[in-house]
């Protein structure tokens, strides 16, 4: 490893004024993800609930409400959760393509 011209005290300084900057970020971000994070509870209730009215959907619907990344994380892990417990059918056609949400039939 070879760190090449360090260049002068004004430069170094000016990249640690930038570093710090992108520290403070991730430390809002984390801040406002603390205040609005949704539970994995919470998230599988909602989505137990929408399947009453619909027998699917699809995972861009139910993530379309999200309102952070975050969130539709939650979304996904909650859709994991179902399945595993075999409330809801995943199937997804192509490797990109949306994920189709059957609720299974008792």
């Amino acid at each position: 490893f070879f760190p090449g011209d360090l260049g002068s005290a004004k430069e170094l300084a000016l990249s640690l004024s930038r570093l710090f900057e992108e520290f403070e970020k991730f430390a809002r971000e984390e801040q406002t993800l603390a205040e609005h994070m949704v539970s994995l509870e919470e998230k599988v209730t909602e989505i137990v609930e929408k399947l009453r009215d619909f027998s699917e959907t699809r995972f861009s619907h139910l993530s379309r409400s999200a309102a952070s990344r975050g969130e539709i994380i939650i979304t996904f892990l909650a859709l994991l959760h179902l399945a595993r417990e075999q409330l809801v059918f995943l199937e997804q056609e192509g490797q990109w393509s949306d994920i189709m949400i059957k609720k299974q039939r008792p």
